[in-house]
């Protein structure tokens, strides 16, 4: 009774519409956190993750959609405030991408993004063709960062690389041997990272990487039938969650069998499909 109370003895417009804001973002904060109760529960919801966006079949073609998944991301994370940073970018012909690595250091990224992964598949007349319909995919890893790794990696099944970093970044770091690449042997994993001046922060990050892959790993070896960890490394290009349909204007959702405005969608408003999948 006390928000009636409160209306009650208003005495303008101004002080109601002021209360009523403040209710409305209390609810919104209490909602917010019922709902990461209920669906972002495992123990490593609350994590931060990697996101790795990977070119597949189809060429150039195949390249430019990874470019264009990749904007789409930057944009939502934007509009949510995510705080992100990009940890290597590996660029082919024609400045296409053939893969991006983002960190996103939100809390509840792993829970939210989780089933973000899987293969994505883009139809459309292409721009690198001959005015046929063209059929390219793309593939999006998920991973939890594991902070405190609960297994350990030995330094003799690491070949670790150097190299000049290929990224934006300013000349010093494309002067020098900064970037990093590790390759665990025993499972032939291999990560990068060139986000740093400094190669010591980069093999940290790289580390990072690999000790998230080898857990995801570890887990698909004992928990195949887990829906946890659906999302592996080596998601096979069957096991598509979305098409992007040029021709038709739209984007089907494969898990929810829910339909979006291409162009919207495209535009980093994805965040209702996010949470459509969440409570699956």
């Amino acid at each position: 009774m006390s928000l009636l109370n409160d209306i009650i003895e208003l005495k303008d417009e101004e002080e109601f519409f002021d209360i009523i804001e403040d209710e409305i973002k209390t609810y919104e904060i209490q909602y917010n956190e019922f709902y990461k109760k209920l669906f972002l529960n495992n123990d490593l919801d609350k994590n931060e993750c990697y996101m790795i966006f990977k070119s597949g079949s189809g060429g150039l073609e195949a390249m430019d959609f990874n470019n264009i998944i990749l904007r789409m991301f930057l944009k939502y994370f934007e509009y949510n405030k995510y705080d992100i940073e990009i940890v290597n970018m590996q660029h082919a012909e024609q400045n296409l991408l053939r893969e991006a690595v983002i960190h996103v250091k939100s809390k509840y990224a792993f829970g939210y993004l989780k089933k973000e992964a899987g293969v994505h598949r883009l139809t459309r007349v292409s721009p690198f063709g001959n005015g046929k319909l063209h059929t390219s995919f793309m593939e999006i890893q998920v991973l939890p960062i594991i902070e405190k790794p609960t297994f350990t990696i030995d330094k003799k099944d690491l070949r670790v690389d150097t190299y000049r970093g290929s990224g934006a970044g300013g000349q010093h770091r494309n002067k020098t041997d900064s970037a990093v690449r590790i390759t665990h042997i025993p499972t032939n994993t291999v990560v990068c990272c060139e986000s740093e001046r400094s190669q010591i922060i980069n093999r940290e990050t790289a580390m990072k990487q690999l000790y998230s892959k080898l857990y995801i790993l570890n887990e698909e070896k004992f928990k195949k039938e887990n829906d946890n960890f659906k999302n592996d490394l080596e998601s096979h290009w069957g096991n598509q969650i979305r098409s992007y349909l040029f021709n038709n204007n739209l984007v089907k959702d494969h898990m929810t069998n829910k339909e979006y405005d291409i162009n919207t969608f495209l535009n980093g408003n994805i965040d209702e499909a996010i949470k459509s999948k969440i409570i699956l």
